[in-house]
């Protein structure tokens, strides 16, 4: 019929004289033929690898990091920054600790059974201290002999741990002792209560930094294996 001409007739025109086809009808497909097969071209959602990671800060906002974990340590890393908890409850004496060679951790001892163990253990200041970064951890430094001798080496360490108490100090060898450095700026002082949270005493402390090397009985198998039996 005049007026209603067929489509196919028209683009058999454009292809048989080489002229440009007719404008096509905007459906979102690209038919440009130069850019081969029509691709779907969609709008964007915005999403993006970015936009998807949820933020670690946002997630625990309003809640409070609970602290479940503590380490030993006898001497803290010459690159960390330490302080020490200044109050005397989070800190103790004569505490009786056997270093066990053969996996390098050190184990604390009941009073019940220390004088089977007298001769593999040693007594020890212990101190609650924490890096720069929020890492709590128990510092343990050898205390003086029976007879008041005390190497300068743990005697240089407890100086160091008093110093700790009001600033932050890396802990470096020095010439013949351990010597502090303090933090070249000001820091601010940790946040005690934010750190040991739900810790509220040393008792809870030393649970979490002994509970799996805590020689309790004479039969444990450290003590066995000191003792050959």
């Amino acid at each position: 019929m005049t007026g209603n001409r067929d489509v196919s007739q028209e683009v058999n025109t454009w292809r048989g004289n080489g002229a440009a086809p007719p404008p096509a009808e905007d459906k979102g497909l690209n038919t440009s033929p130069q850019d081969g097969p029509a691709t779907v071209s969609r709008p964007s959602s915005g999403l993006t690898a970015a936009s998807l990671r949820i933020n670690p800060n946002l997630q625990t906002a309003g809640q409070k990091r609970l602290l479940t974990r503590v380490a030993i340590v006898a001497r803290p890393n010459p690159q960390w920054y330490v302080q020490v908890h200044p109050d005397p409850a989070f800190r103790a004496e004569e505490i009786g600790l056997i270093e066990y060679h053969q996996d390098g951790r050190l184990y604390v001892v009941a009073p019940q059974i220390s004088e089977e163990l007298k001769s593999y253990l040693k007594l020890h200041y212990l101190f609650t201290a924490t890096t720069i970064g929020g890492a709590v951890f128990l510092w343990v430094i050898k205390m003086p002999g029976e007879d008041g001798s005390w190497n300068a080496w743990p005697a240089s360490l407890y100086g160091c741990a008093n110093a700790c108490m009001s600033d932050w100090m890396q802990i470096q060898t020095g010439l013949n002792e351990y010597v502090c450095r303090p933090a070249d700026t000001a820091k601010p002082a940790p946040a005690w209560e934010e750190l040991l949270y739900p810790c509220t005493d040393l008792d809870q402390l030393l649970d979490l930094g002994f509970r799996s090397t805590h020689i309790n009985r004479i039969d444990h198998p450290v003590s066995n294996a000191l003792l050959a039996r």
